[in-house]
């Protein structure tokens, strides 16, 4: 009797451990980028826009497998450093998508940038012109259901933007959250939106930095990013595991 209730502790321990492992695994798939391809009678329909019946789909997802580059435009854009606003007529975007992580490198320009009356510009870039540094972007979820996938974008310890509009400096700094909407041909759309005065999706990053800006006095306040970018590789969009 005392071996077959050891026996049955033992093979208790065994499933706990199976399912602590399993559950583990489960939390630790990122979401990542995958590309719709053609392929009779795989498991979506055309542009992989939905599941398709058995044996009647013409496509299938498959992760990126290599960097894929990637340009694309945006919509008018508005940066706010603690209580001024920066305002910009045009913005793009250029990067490459890593492959198998859902990671991707971008520089975003915003063009046609003014703060009141004074251009603010980047460095040597054209009057009017910021342009980032190289940013690292992430996928990751949105919820704790992990259903709805999101994008955050930034540089951990390092700066997001610097730019002087006038005679003022500012360098604004963290990581920025938004979502992210698969367009089929037209790769993807990227948001970030700000939503009474707060950045949405500012709570995305566990473990990144806010989203701030330094002022030539010294101090720090909140910085905010309004803008949606079209952008990524025909084809090629954002999914959950």
């Amino acid at each position: 009797m005392k071996t077959v209730r050891m026996l049955g502790i033992a093979l208790v321990a065994a499933f706990m451990l199976c399912a602590a492992a399993a559950a583990s695994a489960s939390a630790a798939e990122a979401p990542t980028y995958k590309e719709c391809v053609s392929q009779s009678g795989g498991a979506y329909t055309t542009g992989c826009k939905k599941a398709a019946k058995p044996g009647k789909g013409v496509a299938e997802l498959v992760e990126v497998e290599e960097p894929e580059t990637f340009t694309g435009t945006g919509k008018a854009a508005k940066i706010t450093l603690g209580s001024k606003e920066v305002k910009c007529k045009h913005s793009s975007v250029e990067g490459v998508i890593q492959y198998g992580d859902g990671s991707a490198g971008a520089h975003y320009t915003f063009s046609e940038c003014e703060l009141g009356k004074a251009k603010c510009t980047t460095g040597s870039e054209a009057a009017g012109t910021i342009k980032t540094p190289r940013l690292d972007t992430q996928l990751q979820y949105l919820n704790p259901g992990e259903t709805e996938v999101g994008i955050s974008a930034g540089l951990v310890g390092g700066t997001f933007a610097d730019f002087t509009c006038g005679t003022e400096a500012f360098e604004v700094k963290g990581e920025v959250g938004g979502t992210i909407k698969n367009e089929g041909a037209k790769g993807t759309t990227v948001t970030y939106k700000v939503k009474s005065g707060v950045q949405e999706h500012d709570a995305l990053y566990d473990e990144g930095e806010s989203f701030t800006v330094g002022l030539q006095s010294g101090a720090h306040e909140t910085a905010t990013l309004s803008v949606t970018f079209t952008d990524g590789p025909a084809n090629v969009g954002a999914y959950g595991a």
